[in-house]
């Protein structure tokens, strides 16, 4: 239950989050100023109320007794700058209260149970912030902005190295979302060539293409970084800038054969970005053998429509991941407000030594007015078309909302503690769900207790998960009669 309610929180923030992030590519009156709020300092808040609408593999009667503790309960979003705060909410009460935030180098997990433990704080890297460690949730999704840039940075970065090669052609290429350039500039560097102007540059590109890695990946990126360092022309590159009619970049186009970790791989990096599309597609297999790293983003806006879709894949050895993300969405305009519809699909597949499957879909129904909105948010948790979980939240919403930060009374940092200090840090913060799950089932009559354990358990171990083990006295997964027999019957 700790990581479902985990997943709600993270639905509300994508919601936001992926249209945002897609920022040149404005098609939403609402979300633009929304965007523009936020980088202005200003917060936006965010209230749910639950509604479980499917779970197939759960009995009637514990479905009616998940609907009848959730109705009863709220979950609130508040997000500020780099920095958000959730809180389940009973009435005015925060049951449970979760702190996420980072800058530039790490980023913290603050967590507070007002009748368990005080406020905690811990604090980790980017590429593993706390939640993943402690709560083994990955939140990560492609940033196409910190992508976009940190091309943008690598070009201006590169150019002045490049001008004693450049030549001029009259050719047109075509760039899917772009458009089609009417001439390149084109950079032939020869192998030897390529080798002195990688020594020259090397410094300042190899933190741009750190960006742009992480920017594409999360679990690999470390790897991918370091990968980096080996990195050495192996034969002829060719760099191509692709021009519009009025001579002004339109697209980029870099093919190459490089050394990376003592392997050879061919190198292609195309694409291009516009005010209403952009299309980046970036590989680098290995010439032999079936390893490679893949990464292609597709955004197009146009008449009060967004569409998009990414993929990231990861292939070393037994090990795959396969990335996928499609997004649609489109804003109708009336004198009531903006309404934004759509859908977005998120799956994520991990085979090889590690296996996981990550399928979400969320179905997004808001009415944007001013500085407030409202609507609805289905989230469903897929297998193949099937819907495992659904539930929809109906959202309220507003501009300026308070952010009460959470003031920490002990910290952390996981990036230098010990294994085994990490490990009771993860088995402490799970601790502090168990109250909420203990609320849940206390209040229920004991053979209707039985049933939702027995539910939640086979459910849990079809997915391959685990019945979570405490040392606690009071363990909220033992069913224990509490049925007093009548004095006159004992004997």
């Amino acid at each position: 239950m700790r990581t479902r309610f985990f997943c709600l929180m993270m639905a509300l923030a994508l919601l936001f989050l992926i249209p945002l992030s897609a920022g040149t590519l404005s098609f939403s009156q609402g979300l633009t100023e929304w965007s523009q709020a936020l980088e202005a300092g200003r917060s936006l808040g965010v209230t749910a109320q639950f509604e479980l609408t499917a779970w197939p593999n759960l009995t009637p009667q514990t479905v009616n007794a998940i609907q009848t503790w959730l109705a009863g309960h709220q979950l609130s979003l508040v997000v500020k700058g780099q920095d958000s705060l959730a809180q389940l909410l009973a009435g005015d009460q925060a049951l449970l209260s979760m702190q996420a935030g980072q800058d530039t180098e790490s980023a913290a997990l603050t967590l507070f149970t007002p009748d368990e433990q005080p406020p905690a704080r811990y604090l980790g890297d980017l590429m593993q912030p706390p939640w993943q460690v402690l709560l083994g949730q990955d939140t990560w999704l492609p940033d196409l902005n910190a992508f976009q840039t940190a091309l943008t940075n690598l070009g201006q970065a590169a150019l002045p190295h490049l001008a004693a090669f450049e030549k001029p052609v009259k050719t047109s290429t075509s760039i899917k979302n772009v458009g089609i350039g009417k001439s390149q500039l084109v950079y032939t560097l020869k192998k030897d060539e390529a080798q002195a102007f990688w020594q020259a540059v090397s410094a300042d590109l190899l933190p741009l293409m750190d960006a742009a890695v992480f920017a594409v990946t999360n679990k690999q990126a470390k790897a991918l970084t370091e990968s980096l360092r080996t990195m050495k022309p192996e034969g002829t590159l060719i760099i191509k800038r692709i021009l519009d009619a009025d001579g002004q970049d339109l697209g980029l186009q870099v093919t190459g054969t490089v050394a990376v970790d003592g392997k050879t791989r061919k190198l292609t990096l195309f694409g291009g970005v516009v005010d209403k599309g952009l299309y980046i597609s970036f590989k680098l297999p290995s010439t032999r053998g079936s390893d490679t790293f893949t990464a292609q983003i597709s955004f197009t806006a146009d008449k009060g429509k967004l569409a998009g879709d990414w993929r990231v894949l990861i292939v070393a050895g037994k090990h795959r991941r396969n990335l996928t993300g499609k997004l649609n969405l489109k804003s109708l305009v009336d004198e009531s407000g903006e309404r934004i519809s759509g859908k977005f699909s998120l799956s994520d597949r991990i085979t090889g030594d590690v296996k996981s499957t990550l399928e979400y879909v969320i179905t997004p129904d808001i009415h944007f007015t001013g500085n407030t909105l409202q609507g609805s948010l289905l989230l469903q948790e897929m297998s193949g078309k099937t819907a495992r979980k659904e539930i929809r939240l109906a959202l309220t919403g507003a501009l300026d909302a308070p952010f009460a930060a959470l003031v920490p009374m002990t910290e952390m940092d996981l990036r230098t503690a010990a294994p085994g200090q990490v490990s009771a840090a993860a088995e402490k913060v799970k601790t502090a769900f168990l109250p909420l799950i203990t609320e849940f089932l206390m209040a229920q009559p004991l053979e209707t207790r039985r049933l939702i354990l027995h539910d939640l358990g086979r459910d849990a171990r079809t997915q391959g998960e685990s019945v979570p083990v405490t040392n606690a006295d009071h363990n909220p997964f033992t069913v224990i009669d509490d049925h007093k027999p009548d004095d006159n019957n004992n004997h």
